[in-house]
C-alpha cells in the first residue's frame, strides 16, 4: 500500500484512498484536491479489514450514476446511507446501505455542470450530515455550505465571501446540537454558525 493514503473509522467503515501523483498541479486548486485520480476509489471494509466493495472504476472517471470525478468526502446517515461529495462532477451522490444508487444532486442533472445558484455547486470538497438528517456541503468555489433535506431539496446556504485568489468553505461538519463548523481555507481560521433553517 505504499503511496496510499487513507482514513479510517472503527466498526465498519468507509475509506477513501488516493494515490498522489507527483508532476504539475494547477495552482488554482486548493491542497486537499491535488490528490490525482490514478486510483481514487470509495471502499467499504469491516473489522476484520477484509475487503468488501467498491464503488466507481478504479482509475477511471465518469458522470453517470455510480461514477466519480475526484470524490472528495464521505458521510454516513443514521439509516446507513452513503453519501458522497463528487468533487469535480459538482453533485452529491446518495447509496442506500445495501450499496445501491438512490439519487444524485446538483446543477442540470447533476452531470458535471457547475454554477452557483441554489443546489447547484462548484467543487464539492466536504459533506456532513446533521442531527436531523439533512445534509450539509461544503461548496468551494463559491465559497459556502449548502443545506439540503436528505432527497437532495434545496433548504439554506451560508458562507463567508473572499477577496482572496483561494476560497473559503473546504470541509464541514455539524455537531450532535446541529451547530455546524466549516474549514475557512481562504482566511486560515474555522467558522462555526449555530442552527438555523
Amino acid at each position: 500500500m505504499t503511496g496510499f493514503r487513507s482514513i479510517r473509522y472503527t466498526d465498519s467503515f468507509f475509506v477513501l484512498l488516493a494515490k498522489r501523483v507527483r508532476g504539475r498541479e494547477s495552482s488554482a486548486r486548493p491542497a486537499a484536491l491535488q490528490w490525482r485520480q490514478m486510483v481514487i476509489f470509495l471502499s467499504l471494509i469491516s473489522i476484520t479489514s477484509e475487503y468488501s466493495r467498491q464503488w466507481g472504476a478504479t482509475g477511471g472517471t465518469g458522470v453517470w450514476a455510480g461514477e466519480f470525478n475526484y470524490p472528495t468526502d464521505v458521510a454516513i446517515a443514521a439509516d446507513n446511507t452513503l453519501y458522497v461529495a463528487d468533487g469535480y462532477n459538482d453533485r452529491v451522490q446518495a447509496f442506500s446501505p445495501n450499496d445501491e444508487f438512490i439519487h444524485k444532486w446538483g446543477g442540470p442533472l447533476a452531470m458535471n455542470i457547475f454554477g452557483s445558484f441554489n443546489g447547484w455547486f462548484a467543487a464539492v470538497t466536504g459533506i456532513s450530515v446533521g442531527p436531523e438528517g439533512n445534509v450539509f456541503v461544503a461548496d468551494y468555489y463559491n465559497d459556502r455550505v449548502q443545506k439540503f433535506k436528505p432527497n437532495g431539496g434545496f433548504l439554506n446556504a451560508f458562507g463567508v465571501p473572499t477577496s482572496e485568489p483561494t476560497h473559503t468553505a473546504i470541509a464541514v461538519a455539524v455537531a450532535a446540537d446541529g451547530t455546524v463548523f466549516v474549514a475557512d481555507y481562504a482566511n486560515h481560521q474555522i467558522q462555526k454558525w449555530w442552527p438555523g433553517e
